[in-house]
Formats: C-alpha cells, sequence, structure tokens
C-alpha cells in the first residue's frame, strides 16, 4: 500500500514538472564569462561529443564547450544577457544607486579603471548593466 501511494506521488510530480516546462519557450545556456545563448526548445535535440554540448533546432546549430558552460536553464525570454556593444564612444559609469562614477572614452577603458562590481553603463545608443567579475 505505502509503494502503492508512494508511486502515485512520484507520478504526480513528475507530471506537474512536465507541464511547468511547457510554459518556458527557451533553453538558455550560460558560459563561464557570463554570456548567455538562449534557444527555442522546439524541436530541440542535445548532443555531447568531444568534450562539447551541441544543441541543434529549426534556427540552427549551437555548441558549447562543456569546460566554459556554466550552467543551463529555462526561461522566457529569448536571451537574457546581450554581448557588450563593441562601438567607440563615449560612455557614462554609474553605480547600481545612481551615483554618477565618470565618463571614459570607451566601455574598455572604462571597464579598466572599474573595479568589481555592477554597474549601468550609458552610450550614445543604449543603456547597459554591466557586472564585472
Amino acid at each position: 500500500m505505502k509503494m502503492r501511494i508512494l508511486c502515485m506521488m512520484l507520478a504526480i510530480v513528475g507530471a506537474m514538472s512536465a507541464v511547468q516546462a511547457d510554459d518556458y519557450p527557451y533553453l538558455a545556456f550560460q558560459t563561464a564569462d557570463g554570456t548567455v545563448k538562449a534557444v527555442s526548445i522546439t524541436s530541440l535535440t542535445l548532443t555531447f561529443q568531444n568534450g562539447a554540448l551541441t544543441a541543434t533546432n529549426a534556427d540552427g546549430s549551437y555548441s558549447f564547450a562543456l569546460e566554459n558552460l556554466g550552467k543551463m536553464f529555462f526561461t522566457t525570454e529569448p536571451t537574457a544577457v546581450q554581448p557588450l556593444p563593441v562601438e567607440g564612444g563615449d560612455v557614462e559609469v554609474f553605480s547600481v544607486t545612481g551615483i554618477s562614477l565618470g565618463r571614459f572614452a570607451s566601455l574598455q577603458a572604462a571597464e579598466a579603471q572599474m573595479p568589481r562590481g555592477i554597474y549601468v553603463v550609458k552610450t550614445d545608443s543604449e543603456t547597459i548593466k554591466l557586472m564585472k567579475r
């Protein structure tokens, strides 16, 4: 009797997990440097070969070296973290509390002066959050 109840509970928990996964249309892969690439779970296949994880779906194929893969997670966003802008030009850096930390000739110049932390960086075309590790 106890075994039957346990099996029924496991079946219910498994069914609930499957239903919840349907609410997340993307599987995101975060690398050690913090970059995140999200791929649609529609027709998604994952393969492991030669120390790499390859995610393939109708949109294409994406490979990640296992040694650089930090974590995988389901998400509702197509890509959780965007790559840093590579354009030149002035940037203004702010603390997370909104205090201006100065203007710099480029994002690279700003990063060289910043200690570890989370910042808001404003360029001519966009505003981004930046975490320096």
